[in-house]
């Protein structure tokens, strides 16, 4: 029998990791300008300014990172007394672009807990950005069939997951509905200003997500393993 029990997750570096892809194209950025090795720290700092800056213009969007290459290379031109090459701006906005067509990698063993979870309780996706580019990543992961319903937003607060509680059956209760994601910005924060439960599963992110942790009431879990344990723990307590 179904327990009236909704989870919800957040799919980025969560369900599957995606800051690999990212940090490979630095490094990759990083060499094409073929910048001296002491230089590539204050080079990323750079990048990960104007990468928050592009933020408030792009959002999540799939031209954000392309042109945050673009204006990295550009302010390392400056800097270094050089003449921008188009051939080189051409290079790292394509470098940019090519992330979105890799595969990210699912978390080990997420589709077993994933069914696992999906036996007594009702499972939500929840992931924000831009939606073909979200959508075809549920799919080629092949995660679609583990959710009851998959909702992909532009980005995520207070607001967004308010609607998103609203659609999920009304029947579940607020103490019976958890949050579960990496990044307490925008997954514990949101789940917290409405109401319901969430977990947090630290994981290594970009700046955009970073938020000091002055959060109270929510559970910390090392990795998605520790999931079962938890809610089979729960159930036994209820």
């Amino acid at each position: 029998m179904k327990k009236n029990r909704a989870i919800v997750f957040d799919g980025d570096d969560t369900l599957w990791e995606t800051q690999f892809i990212y940090e490979f194209a630095k490094k990759k950025f990083l060499a094409i300008l073929g910048e001296s090795k002491r230089e590539d720290q204050m080079i990323l700092r750079k990048l990960e300014q104007i990468d928050l800056k592009n933020v408030k213009k792009f959002g999540l969007s799939s031209k954000r990172f392309p042109k945050t290459l673009v204006d990295t290379y550009l302010w390392y031109a400056w800097r270094n007394k050089l003449k921008p090459r188009k051939e080189m701006t051409d290079k790292v906005k394509q470098l940019g672009e090519n992330i979105f067509r890799r595969k990210p990698k699912l978390k080990p063993s997420c589709k077993r807990i994933l069914k696992k979870l999906g036996e007594t309780n009702k499972l939500f996706l929840v992931t924000a950005g831009e939606r073909k580019i979200q959508k075809w990543k549920v799919d080629v992961l092949g995660l679609t069939s583990y959710f009851n319903k998959v909702f992909i937003i532009k980005r995520k607060n207070k607001n967004e997951f308010s609607k998103i509680l609203r659609k999920i059956n009304p029947s579940i209760c607020k103490r019976d509905i958890w949050m579960i994601g990496n990044s307490i910005k925008f997954d514990i924060m949101p789940a917290l200003d409405n109401k319901i439960n969430a977990i947090w599963i630290p994981s290594k992110s970009w700046g955009y997500e970073n938020a000091s942790n002055n959060a109270k009431g929510f559970v910390t879990l090392s990795g998605l393993n520790d999931l079962l344990p938890f809610f089979k723990k729960l159930a036994r307590d209820e």
